[in-house]
């Protein structure tokens, strides 16, 4: 018994002596090695507690039982024998290491993950304050309410908020501002953002908020002091005069007889950015929140600075080296609201990045079932920011792609795509394209709205009755309209959708977490892969052991194909063998993770059905004249009659037949079509096409297509025009 006992002391002192030297050696390598954009992790580690302990043994039985998951970096420093899996033989391994047995894994030591910067590994999230979260009960929503939901911003794996205006303003929306040092008292003071910041900063949530600096309200007091004295340091602040040019935009003050720049509105007066004054202003106010503890700022307009975007560009670029020189590691991101890529991408040389207005408009035509190369679009518009970025390079700026479905001057997705499937889908394409991507609040479960902007902004819906702690009202009397979409028990709220494993709330978790654990996703190298009525694409690392595989329907029919590699679909959590048979559903998306870079061009093949045959059998009503021929416009042929595949076979003067060969993919598909009479050198290929026995047009026929030979016979009443 002394004997034994006096091993295993040997053996715990041996495992002390190992956690103490792994302890030190961990903190050497990221003190020498690491970087702000470099992580170092221990192999072996599976517990992440930064050693070697039995704990970390079972953690990974406890993962090979299933009653734990671990993410992708987890994973990868369990494989300690580099298997290519999580297997029982690591943790035979790692007992050995704490028992001294062995002195290092076949893996190594260490392994580092670069290009950690939080710009370009974040999901952000777009809240409007006042509909956000209550936190003393009087309908608006404040900054301790956002403090309040910290944990439920979490869950989303969000990490950065994007706040809109916080500032004393006279509207609801905040967008025109009275005082730049102040906040709206509506939301709280100054030490109630400061612990919101403290809180969310605790949960590693970045925090940005709204930089409105092309004009300020017209209840600004430096507006006030410029328009009613010309001796004041702030009448150069704006642009006053008694004889207005002929541009656009021009306001006039009646109590004071003068003209001033309000593009926007007159209560939303232009700053000068002329007047250098101006810029050491909006510096400051920039100073002041940076010290504060914000991350950065989304900046307002910033398109609209000046008619002259040479000097719109300088001002931004003075700009980001000053907030770069308070924080090197802040973000600066652009509402430069144009649709071409090329002058989206040219703000690049004067900010880290720039809202892709244009990206936003293909994910939404891609969603409503469109065909186009998007990762073909994403590609051209990095080459294009990039190019940009680089005519600058004294300019510190970290470039990335910001990407978002919608925000709060447009309307929502579900109402704009017109269903919770299709916006399920371009969270799925957003959510897999690089880039960091900006989810606007209540996107998330699927909110609604009409044009009208109050109504873009409608409350947070956090209970099926509409009501409850922390919920905000929409004030009619403020916002000027009532609320039309935050109804009670409409399905559309937390409360109804947390525990529904098929919400879009669950869905948009599921898709965050797999973006969370796959940081290939915001970085990686993403290629096309050219496939009939699915948008697929790959994206590969050459410094990951794996890739990823992504296939969306967009289209309203089932599609099925067979698998050429084992796979898991990691969205389903549906596993597939080589050979299986996989159907992908309308508007669904499925995303695969594969080992090695020898799979990237495929992960299935069609299926070999055999074609499906639709016979058309029609009777006209009288004998056609010489050289004329029965054709069919149809939406399977781009509703072209002059397409000489589709003329018919003439079986007698009334009789008429033609048989046509369709892909499978064509099944249960709603084939619409009409019969017409092409006649040699007719310029008009529907001059002559069917219509009712009075003469009249007719609605276009509509079959059904089967997966069996289909037979139709059908009777013309007359020819238009014959």
């Amino acid at each position: 018994m002394l004997k034994m006992a006096k091993k295993l002391i040997s053996v715990f002192l041996i495992i002390s002596i190992v956690f103490s030297c792994l302890a030190l050696n961990v903190q050497a390598v990221e003190t020498e090695k690491g970087s702000s954009s470099d992580i170092t992790y221990l192999y072996g580690d599976a517990d992440n507690d930064n050693k070697i302990t039995i704990g970390d043994a079972t953690t990974i039985q406890m993962y090979l039982a299933g009653f734990q998951s671990l993410d992708e970096v987890s994973k990868h420093i369990s494989d300690v024998d580099i298997s290519g899996e999580v297997d029982i033989n690591d943790v035979t391994l790692i007992q050995k290491f704490i028992a001294a047995l062995i002195d290092e894994f076949p893996s190594g030591e260490y392994y580092t993950i670069g290009n950690t910067d939080w710009r370009t590994s974040t999901i952000s999230y777009e809240i409007f304050v006042r509909s956000f979260c209550d936190s003393d009960g009087d309908g608006i929503g404040d900054f301790r309410g956002i403090a309040s939901k910290a944990s439920y911003l979490k869950d989303l794996n969000v990490g950065c908020v994007w706040l809109m205006p916080i500032h004393e303003s006279p509207s609801y929306h905040g967008y025109d501002i009275i005082d730049y040092y102040s906040t709206n008292e509506d939301y709280g003071t100054i030490d109630d953002f400061k612990y919101m910041l403290d809180v969310l900063h605790q949960n590693d949530i970045k925090v940005l908020i709204d930089f409105v600096a092309n004009h300020t309200s017209s209840q600004n007091q430096w507006f006030l002091d410029g328009l009613s004295n010309p001796d004041s340091p702030y009448a150069d602040y704006y642009e006053f005069t008694d004889k207005p040019d002929s541009t656009s935009g021009w306001k006039y003050n009646g109590k004071y007889d003068k003209y001033y720049r309000g593009n926007f509105s007159e209560g939303m007066p232009d700053l000068n950015y002329k007047n250098k004054a101006v810029w050491t202003e909006m510096k400051n106010v920039a100073g002041y929140w940076l010290d504060t503890g914000v991350d950065g700022f989304r900046l307002d307009a910033s398109m609209h600075i000046d008619p002259d975007w040479d000097m719109t560009q300088e001002w931004w670029q003075d700009f980001e080296i000053y907030v770069k020189s308070k924080n090197p590691e802040a973000f600066v991101v652009g509402e430069n609201w144009i649709t071409n890529p090329d002058p989206v991408a040219s703000f690049f040389n004067c900010m880290d990045s720039s809202f892709d207005f244009p990206l936003q408009e293909q994910i939404m035509r891609l969603a409503r079932g469109e065909q186009l190369d998007i990762v073909g679009f994403v590609n051209r518009e990095l080459q294009l920011q990039k190019m940009y970025a680089d005519t600058t390079p004294d300019v510190p700026k970290t470039s990335v792609m910001t990407t978002f479905l919608n925000n709060h001057d447009q309307t929502r997705t579900v109402s704009y795509l017109g269903s919770v499937e299709k916006a399920k889908l371009a969270a799925a394409i957003q959510l897999t394209l690089p880039g960091m991507p900006f989810i606007y609040y209540g996107e998330e479960l699927g909110q609604q709205s009409n044009n009208n902007d109050p109504n873009r902004r409608e409350p947070m819906d956090w209970y099926a009755s509409a009501k409850g702690e922390g919920m905000c009202v929409l004030d009619k009397d403020f916002f000027g309209v009532p609320s039309q979409y935050t109804m009670a028990n409409d399905g559309i709220s937390l409360e109804e959708e947390i525990n529904d494993e098929n919400s879009i709330y669950n869905y948009y978790k599921k898709l965050t977490q797999l973006r969370t654990d796959y940081p290939i996703l915001f970085s990686g190298n993403y290629s096309s892969i050219e496939s009939k009525n699915l948008n697929c694409y790959t994206v590969t690392d050459e410094n990951l052991p794996y890739g990823m595989f992504v296939s969306h329907n967009v289209t309203k029919n089932n599609i099925q194909l067979n698998t050429l590699y084992d796979f898991t679909d990691l969205l389903s959590g549906k596993s597939y063998k080589t050979g299986d048979t996989v159907t992908i559903a309308p508007y669904t998306t499925i995303v695969a993770k594969y080992d090695g870079m020898d799979k990237k061009f495929s992960l299935f093949k069609k299926i070999q059905n055999k074609d499906i045959h639709v016979t058309f059998n029609v009777t006209i009503p009288e004998k056609l004249p010489e050289g004329a021929n029965v054709s069919i416009g149809t939406n399977l042929n781009g509703w072209n009659p002059a397409d000489t595949d589709w003329f018919m076979k003439k079986i007698d003067d009334l009789h008429y037949q033609l048989t046509v060969n369709l892909d499978s993919t064509y099944v249960n598909e709603a084939m619409q079509y009409k019969y017409t009479v092409q006649i040699d050198g007719q310029n008009n290929a529907w001059a002559h096409t069917e219509g009712d026995a009075n003469g009249n047009d007719i609605s276009n026929r509509i079959y059904g297509l089967d997966s069996e030979d289909n037979v139709i016979n059908d009777t013309v009443s007359s020819f238009l025009r014959m």
